[in-house]
């Protein structure tokens, strides 16, 4: 089902909003943090940026009324475990960023809550379940290597014809709980240990964090 991005849906939802940042981020942070506030029409509860550590970011966040999150308390790995290099660029940093929105439902006691980008600033209404439905932005580009990666981990291919890579989704605590499992059952260790592993090294873009369950019958929102 989809509906148009001009409408605009209301929700009584509560949902928390995580956001992983660095230092390169405070230009857009602050914008980014306004827009959520003015422009997703969910209550909110805490907005949460997670980082490491950093006097800069603190004070933004206490400016802005938000939640300082030590990167170091969210997993018991940093980016220097992950050992992520192509032949241009680390990207152990990026993996560790996707890594992180994964692991932050042990950051809220809502059954819901937001990842968004600290460089994606939000310019229209946006809402993120409609009729016990959650909706999922979506585009019609991807990369070959998201997929490859999705069957590497779960053992079978991806159901959605669509990419749900729109720097922003809505996580269900419950359902994201069960793709860890899975992951953690098929693998024999602990899911991000698996992710690590299975993502090829040698591709800029080896893997997406934003996965859409075919079982959640999700409103399709483009």
């Amino acid at each position: 089902m989809t509906h148009s991005a001009n409408r605009t849906f209301n929700s009584s939802i509560k949902i928390d909003v995580l956001i992983p940042a660095i230092e390169k981020d405070l230009g857009t942070l602050p914008y980014v943090i306004d827009s959520i506030r003015t422009q997703v029409k969910h209550p909110i509860g805490k907005i949460m940026v997670v980082s490491p550590p950093s006097k800069r970011i603190q004070a933004l966040c206490r400016r802005k009324n938000c939640t300082f999150i030590n990167e170091k308390r969210v997993l018991p790995i940093t980016k220097k475990d992950i050992r992520y290099q192509t032949k241009r660029t680390n990207r152990s940093g990026w993996l560790l960023q996707q890594l992180l929105k994964l692991a932050g439902g042990n950051l809220t006691k809502r059954r819901y809550y937001l990842v968004i980008d600290a460089d994606t600033i939000l310019i229209r209404p946006h809402v993120f379940l409609v009729n016990g439905k959650t909706v999922f932005y979506c585009r019609n580009w991807s990369r070959p290597e998201y997929f490859r990666t999705y069957k590497k981990l779960l053992g079978t291919k991806p159901t959605a014809s669509r990419s749900f890579v729109a720097h922003y989704m809505l996580f269900d605590k419950s359902k994201l709980s069960r793709l860890k499992w899975k992951i953690e059952a098929r693998h024999k260790t602990r899911w991000y240990w698996a992710i690590i592993k299975k993502t090829n090294k040698q591709s800029y873009a080896g893997f997406s964090e934003m996965p859409a369950s075919p079982s959640s019958k999700p409103t399709v929102t483009s």
